[in-house]
């Protein structure tokens, strides 16, 4: 992918979950318009943008990002346009206040010593600067979780919005989360089995005989069959279609599943526990005793 460092000059048009199309200008000062996601995007930022070029057939020539970065200012222009634009409850005077007693170390000042930030600027008090303090370090680590997760998320197919799911989540433990158990993905909607399985055994060096994984084809094949009009799924049609992927020994996880109440177990036929739980649903019960009488069972 290309890399450009640019700085967000205007945003054009802003979705759901941090995509946008903005006016950038590169160091150059020449503009041009790039279109991504971008978590919390700030007029007057500077960002990496990792990327292609294209042409659109109505809007010309844009840049299409897949991962950013964050750069945080070093000049005191810089800074000054960062603070006034991004930081609550500092304005132009504060903002000049500020540089004037930290020059360039200003935010390292605000992230690391409020104390000393609210006994030395009139108007910021001690709670105002501990809130500063707070927001630069949760933006911070968010856009760094942020970035793990796109390192880790690059199997095509997922859909961006993806990433901002797992933030909100998981916060700052998303990225750790995902490497222990991709199979997290299959919670949300779009993302199936199939396409965490490849991003487990191709990416993450997941082991075949997970855990995680066995779990994760256990339901799978039971949704999976309910897609296709069966409540009930036997046990044998399982264990033959995990044994197809590689995973032999299911019966201490079907245990484990059906103690987490996330399937239930009558006879030889397993369904899930979400159905099974609605006292209500005489259909659903109905289903699986015709099912089970059908087979002779």
């Amino acid at each position: 992918m290309n890399q450009i460092q640019a700085t967000l000059e205007h945003i054009r048009y802003q979705g759901d979950e941090g995509f946008l199309i903005g006016s950038f200008f590169n160091p150059e000062k020449k503009s041009f318009i790039a279109l991504g996601n971008i978590l919390n995007a700030q007029l007057q930022m500077d960002y990496v943008l990792h990327g292609e070029w294209n042409k659109h057939p109505k809007f010309g020539k844009q840049f299409k990002f897949e991962q950013y970065e964050s750069v945080q200012p070093q000049d005191e222009d810089g800074i000054y346009r960062y603070l006034v634009r991004t930081v609550k409850w500092v304005g132009p005077s504060i903002a000049e206040d500020l540089l004037d007693n930290y020059g360039d170390k200003t935010l390292e000042m605000l992230r690391t010593d409020p104390l000393a930030v609210a006994k030395a600027i009139k108007g910021i008090t001690l709670k105002k600067a501990e809130q500063i303090q707070k927001d630069l370090l949760e933006v911070e680590e968010t856009e760094s979780v942020l970035v793990d997760l796109m390192s880790i998320l690059t199997i095509p197919g997922l859909r961006k919005s993806l990433l901002f799911d797992l933030i909100d989540d998981y916060g700052s433990n998303a990225a750790v989360k995902l490497r222990e158990n991709p199979y997290i993905l299959t919670e949300y909607p779009g993302t199936g089995f199939l396409m965490a399985d490849r991003l487990a055994l191709h990416s993450l060096d997941i082991d075949p005989d997970s855990v995680f994984r066995a779990r994760a084809a256990i339901v799978y094949v039971i949704k999976e069959d309910f897609s296709n009009g069966n409540t009930w799924v036997s046990y044998n049609t399982i264990k033959n279609e995990l044994n197809d992927i590689g995973i032999k020994e299911i019966d201490d996880v079907i245990s484990e599943l059906i103690s987490d109440k996330i399937i239930a177990k009558s006879d030889n036929f397993i369904l899930l526990f979400t159905l099974a739980h609605v006292d209500e649903n005489e259909t659903v019960i109905a289903k699986g005793i015709k099912y089970a009488l059908l087979q002779n069972i």
